[in-house]
């Protein structure tokens, strides 16, 4: 699978779970749930061996947004417990698929 198929599959099922629409994840908006949509997308990509150049050019955002998003996030897990559970359930989804 290339690296713009596993981009996409990933988006997928954050929107899915998140409810949040790809255009907004994809967005400027700085909404809680969408921040949150967004940094899930974010530590996905990096966990799946993306360089933070490599997410900041496929989300058409800049380095140091990717970088800050990856920093914060422990953070924004600690401060809303559904992050946790939406990165589990979107981990397993993607190991059945």
């Amino acid at each position: 699978m290339c690296k713009s198929e596993i981009f996409a599959e990933l988006l997928d099922a954050v929107t899915k779970e998140t409810e949040i629409s790809k255009e907004l994840i994809l967005s400027e908006c700085k909404k809680s749930d969408v921040v949150d949509a967004r940094s899930i997308l974010v530590k996905l990509l990096s966990d799946k061996g993306f360089y933070p150049t490599q997410i900041a050019e496929m989300m058409n955002k800049k380095y140091h947004t990717i970088k800050k998003i990856l920093k914060c996030y422990p953070v924004r897990e600690l401060n809303c417990k559904m992050l946790s559970t939406y990165l589990e359930r979107i981990n397993n989804h993607m190991l059945t698929n």
